[in-house]
């Protein structure tokens, strides 16, 4: 989870250089020793970003050429997303967000609508002076609290801790982060209420700032997973082909194809 103020959609996916689309497919090659087929298509992904780095809209495909989602983007004078609503394959509504800002461009309200444009859930978020966000509540249908996120931040304005509250406003779960200078994650732990230790997730990253190696511990801190990813990159920066390792099993190979401006 991080601060809901980012520069724009290609900041958040770590894209460089002016791009207008991806299109990004993903192979499931589990077993196969890395050798790629047609058939072992898994998903694909269309992005389509506007000159600002924003995105416009989002395609979903389950079958290589059978659209299975499709997500509009509308955005308001300042580029901020006011709504993203996706539709089925028969292009009739599955759901959609609606956002409301204050007067620095953080998202201050979040309301998320079912098929039947009926609202389903709110969020409502508070920041500070340097507009980190510090409180998430979450209400269901009919204006009850349901939880509450608290967040703090260290002098860099990276996430350092999460809370997790029930409605009652007691702690049901707290989640520690360590951060490089990138502010990119390096260290996850989860907590019960009681402070006994759920899980642990550790990170590294290649010089590009994308992740290279995850690392998952249990409760008694026992590595139990290992997961490593690498890839080729375009002469921009941005990476075009990523291998992905389990325990050192290679099990998916993900393409990608970047247009620019």
């Amino acid at each position: 989870m991080n601060n809901n103020r980012i520069k724009n959609d290609l900041t958040e996916l770590k894209l460089l250089g002016k791009v207008k689309s991806v299109t990004e497919t993903k192979f499931c090659v589990l077993g196969k020793y890395g050798k790629k087929q047609k058939e072992d298509f898994f998903i694909k992904y269309i992005y389509l970003f506007n000159e600002t780095g924003n995105e416009l809209e989002e395609k979903k495909y389950e079958a290589e050429d059978s659209l299975n989602t499709r997500s509009i983007y509308k955005l308001n004078s300042n580029g901020n997303k006011i709504e993203i609503a996706e539709y089925k394959s028969d292009s009739s509504l599955d759901n959609k967000y609606i956002y409301k800002y204050d007067l620095k461009g953080n998202i201050v309200e979040e309301c998320f609508y079912n098929s039947l444009n009926n609202m389903e859930t709110k969020y409502t978020c508070y920041y500070d002076e340097n507009n980190n966000l510090i409180e998430r509540n979450e209400y269901n249908s009919e204006g009850v609290l349901k939880e509450k996120h608290k967040l703090k931040y260290d002098e860099s304005s990276n996430i350092i801790e999460m809370d997790w509250l029930l409605s009652n406003g007691i702690i049901d779960s707290k989640i520690v982060y360590k951060n490089d200078n990138n502010g990119n994650m390096l260290e996850y732990k989860s907590y019960k209420e009681n402070g006994s230790l759920i899980n642990k997730m550790t990170f590294k990253y290649d010089e590009f700032n994308n992740e290279i190696e995850e690392n998952e511990y249990n409760s008694d801190n026992k590595l139990i997973c290992s997961y490593t990813s690498d890839y080729t990159y375009d002469n921009t920066g941005n990476w075009v082909t990523k291998k992905e390792l389990k325990n050192g099993c290679l099990i998916f190979i993900t393409e990608r194809e970047i247009k620019y401006y």
